[in-house]
């Protein structure tokens, strides 16, 4: 597995075939945040070929420090708790080395459908 930052494409195709993205995990939404002041990053982890965790992260810098947001959660399988381990650890790597010093994250809870 290879964590890595994605294309704009790249996370576009993701999402689209994600069933449980939302608005707020999209192209659309980091260039929208990317006029308001954030820096967008799309990060994933690949099998292969193939995409199997993605998130979208959006960065802004206070009068000193980074702060990272991931607008409704990772776009993975929580069920997998190996793969959410190593993707969040990866995540947080990555971050670190971009000085990034607190990420909120407010995943998607869904009650019921």
């Amino acid at each position: 597995m290879t964590f890595r930052e994605l294309t704009k494409e790249e996370f576009n195709i993701f999402t689209s075939t994600y069933k449980e993205s939302s608005l707020y995990q999209s192209v659309y939404y980091g260039e929208f945040m990317s006029r308001e002041g954030y820096k967008d990053i799309y990060l994933g982890l690949s099998n292969g070929d193939a995409i199997i965790a993605a998130t979208l992260v959006l960065v802004k810098t206070g009068s000193t420090l980074k702060y990272g947001y991931i607008p409704k959660g990772l776009l993975i399988d929580y069920s997998d708790l190996s793969l959410l381990d190593y993707f969040t650890k990866e995540l947080k790597k990555y971050l670190s080395k971009k000085d990034i010093v607190a990420v909120k994250l407010n995943p998607m809870i869904i009650k019921s459908i």
